[in-house]
């Protein structure tokens, strides 16, 4: 799981999105993800530890691997998940019913969970590492792993984790086109947009800002949050 923006008010952000991507065996996409980023190291003249595959990241260099990766998901075929917060026109409710943004996090991580993985399955969530702030009750890992589905989860820095940078690439797609059709005079990343199109046109989508739910070419679903 990986998260896309903030839940507090920022105009510069409008929206939040909590992804998950599910799969059953990660090895064999893991091994091959190492081989692109090992590629993508040597083409941007990166040094291999500090080289991390985030959608913010991406560069004219780097671009072409980002797409490698979603070849990945649509050879792989995991399925993903995604919960878009749009702030500018959804009622502000969680922030009502909530004392913190964390709080309102925490429940929205669960909602993706419990869509994404039937009661009757078991996963383990790995999720992107996201500070607590002190003075909040609320805790991610016991409040997953209150949902049937869930037998544990845990956090990680996204740097320790290829399937976090994955998922984070995904979600900064969709979280782009949003973008995009919410203020299309926007000045616009070029590298971004492209990464963007390739993912809706290996969906057969003309834009990913939308509600989504695909089977083929690969499981793959977009919902607003509604509080």
């Amino acid at each position: 799981m990986d998260e896309s923006g903030v839940l507090h008010f920022d105009p510069s952000q409008p929206f939040f999105t909590i992804g998950a991507l599910i799969i059953e065996d990660t090895l064999d996409i893991v091994q091959e993800m190492s081989y692109v980023k090992r590629h993508a190291v040597a083409a941007t003249g990166n040094k291999g530890k500090s080289f991390e595959f985030k959608f913010k990241k991406i560069t004219r260099l780097s671009r072409p691997y980002y797409e490698r990766l979603i070849d990945l998901v649509d050879f792989y075929h995991p399925r993903i998940n995604l919960v878009v917060v749009d702030k500018t026109t959804a009622p502000n409710d969680y922030v009502r019913r909530f004392p913190y943004a964390w709080d309102a996090y925490v429940e929205i991580a669960r909602l993706v969970v419990q869509e994404a993985v039937n009661e009757d399955s078991e996963c383990v969530v790995i999720a992107d590492f996201v500070q607590k702030p002190h003075l909040s009750h609320a805790y991610l890992e016991p409040r997953l792993k209150s949902l049937p589905q869930v037998r544990n989860a845990t956090m990680l820095e996204s740097h320790a984790s290829m399937m976090i940078q994955l998922i984070d690439i995904l979600t900064g797609c969709v979280v782009y086109h949003h973008r995009i059709k919410k203020f299309p005079g926007i000045r616009k990343d070029p590298e971004k947009l492209r990464v963007s199109n390739f993912l809706a046109e290996r969906l057969g989508l003309d834009s990913l800002a939308a509600e989504i739910k695909l089977e083929r070419p690969f499981p793959f679903q977009v919902q607003w949050y509604n509080p």
